[in-house]
């Protein structure tokens, strides 16, 4: 898919030649538990697809992977992952519902991408059933109740729920202050300055990407995980549209937790 990232791939490749994922990176090349995003990006990973028959694969992460590399160990407060260190994914319901065939786009790995544009919602971080993280690649022939598998990327790789009916938050229920949006806007321009390799801020001169690391610790990148979670909005808009006693009120804005 055009903005598809190569974890996403792998898994729908895997499950449409009946293998797990071990198996099929096994025979292209890859060691067990590599983070699939960056190495198939990589000049060693574009080698292994062509090998495989996958022509012109990934543009969009061939663009963006490699310079998020650049940041060295940093990089890693940049792309999403659980504590244990495996990738794991943010995801907009609407989208994965809207796809003729469900998968998760590049810019969803990334931890300063927070809001879908196309649907103006804040991204969900779990399953809306078991909680479970998404985490990329997965095994889907075994995933889902007694590792029974799962036919799409919709649904939950843990309880096989469906991703995509959960309702969204959507940015315009929220009050939202300027600094909110300023951070929400930073973070989307990050993966602009990924994808072209060079950073702009206020209208100075085109600065490298290590610039990157800068602009984090002043604190103007969103990369902390609670930062506008989902589901802290959608508790505190339920509270403060019926007040702490249960009566309704007539706020239902969102002051984001810090």
């Amino acid at each position: 898919m055009p903005f598809e990232s190569p974890a996403s791939w792998v898994s729908r490749a895997a499950l449409s030649q009946g293998e797990t994922v071990d198996v099929l990176l096994a025979h292209m090349g890859f060691a067990k538990g590599v983070d699939i995003d960056l190495v198939i990006s990589s000049r060693t990973g574009r080698d292994a697809l062509m090998r495989c028959g996958v022509s012109e694969p990934f543009a969009l992460a061939r663009g963006i992977f490699p310079q998020i590399q650049k940041l060295g160990r940093s990089c890693e407060k940049f792309l999403l992952a659980t504590r244990t260190g495996t990738p794991r994914y943010r995801f907009c319901s609407k989208c994965l519902a809207a796809q003729s065939d469900p998968h998760f786009e590049v810019h969803c790995r990334f931890a300063t991408w927070r809001f879908c544009p196309v649907h103006r919602c804040l991204l969900e971080d779990t399953c809306p059933y078991c909680k479970a993280f998404v985490t990329l690649p997965f095994s889907m022939l075994y995933a889902g109740p007694k590792k029974s598998g799962v036919a799409y990327l919709a649904h939950c790789q843990m309880c096989g729920g469906r991703l995509s009916s959960l309702p969204v938050v959507g940015l315009d229920s929220l009050l939202l202050t300027e600094w909110d949006w300023v951070l929400l806007k930073n973070g989307r321009a990050v993966l602009a300055a990924l994808l072209h390799g060079v950073v702009r801020v206020d209208g100075e001169k085109e600065l490298t990407i290590a610039n990157l690391r800068r602009l984090a610790k002043k604190g103007v990148l969103p990369l902390w995980a609670d930062w506008m979670s989902a589901d802290l909005a959608r508790k505190a808009v339920a509270i403060l549209k019926t007040g702490p006693d249960g009566e309704e009120t007539h706020d239902a804005g969102f002051a984001p937790l810090r």
